[in-house]
């Protein structure tokens, strides 16, 4: 069973603590902004997270294969969007994307 952080619940996960160089992919919602910015249904990234959302009212955009919630959206804010990798340590394409739809959303 999951703590409540913020009304959502949060699980341990032992599988996701992966380095910077490792990385997997992720399934992104055709309906979601992260679809919107990427224009991609899958693409890889890395996790060196050991906590995870297990159950939130926002709006879920990404999983991973395992089930794991990779990332989360509310369409009802100017820009909110929520990532369990860190984009900010990889430099690809969609990182650089996902930092320009924000700047641009200011």
């Amino acid at each position: 069973m999951g703590k409540t952080f913020g009304g959502h619940a949060i699980k341990k996960v032992n599988n996701h603590r992966i380095s910077k160089d490792i990385c997997h992919k992720i399934k992104i919602n055709k309906n979601s902004i992260l679809f919107k910015i990427l224009n991609k249904e899958e693409i890889m990234v890395n996790s060196l997270h050991s906590f995870a959302i297990s159950n939130t009212s926002l709006d879920i955009s990404a999983y991973s294969s395992d089930g794991i919630i990779e990332a989360v959206e509310s369409k009802n804010r100017k820009f909110f969007l929520g990532v369990q990798w860190h984009p900010e340590l990889l430099d690809y394409e969609y990182s650089k994307k996902i930092f320009n739809y924000f700047i641009n959303c200011l």
